[in-house]
């Protein structure tokens, strides 16, 4: 049986090759093209599995190369996020929805979203701080745990305060201070989201 070469993903991100033996089964386009995309893929939102999004495969796959969101959140109509994502799946279902075709489109709400991107985050500031100082990295795993406790706060009351909008629209019965919440629930998780980022900007550097 044939056999090809398949890219394993390690935590360094440093791709390693092992023989497949069930690449002879596969489809030679799809998984080909979702595996070697190289330094173009990534894995923004969780590496619970080996798929990454890659714009140069979905261009390839006719949309099927943002597989990192779509293995993250498999109810979501969607494999790219953005609308400028090349998904042409994505906008045929949205099209349809707009003529009567389809109904009910699934979207994961963007605290969700954000909350699996502070997961990822996490974990690579924590493998950043192994290659430190033991002392040093003591202290900084205090400050990134504090200030991600910070972020998924505002992420929780972000996502309740937008499902009683939305519970209140589809009653039609959304005032001014439900949208008022929904906003300023929105600046204050995006208020210590930037402090996370500038935390890991921050984060020492492995002699």
């Amino acid at each position: 049986m044939a056999t090809r070469l398949v890219l394993d993903h390690r935590v360094d991100d440093q791709p390693r090759c092992s023989p497949d033996p069930r690449a002879a089964d596969r489809s030679p386009l799809g998984d080909a093209a979702l595996r070697r995309a190289g330094a173009h893929r990534l894995h923004p939102r969780s590496r619970s599995t080996t798929s990454r999004d890659s714009w140069v495969c979905a261009l390839l796959t006719l949309g099927e190369g943002y597989h990192n969101f779509h293995h993250t959140f498999p109810a979501d109509y969607r494999n790219g996020l953005r609308w400028f994502h090349f998904d042409p799946g994505k906008w045929v279902i949205w099209i349809g929805s707009r003529v009567g075709l389809t109904h009910n489109l699934k979207r994961t709400e963007a605290p969700i979203r954000w909350r699996k991107r502070l997961e990822r985050l996490t974990e690579r500031y924590q493998l950043s701080l192994e290659l430190t100082a033991a002392d040093a990295g003591h202290d900084w795993r205090q400050m990134i745990e504090t200030a991600r406790e910070r972020v998924d706060t505002e992420l929780t009351r972000w996502s309740q305060n937008l499902r009683e909008y939305h519970r209140a629209y589809r009653a039609g019965e959304v005032t001014r201070s439900m949208r008022r919440s929904v906003r300023d629930a929105r600046r204050a998780w995006r208020a210590n989201w930037k402090e996370f980022l500038a935390l890991g900007q921050a984060l020492p550097v492995a002699a």
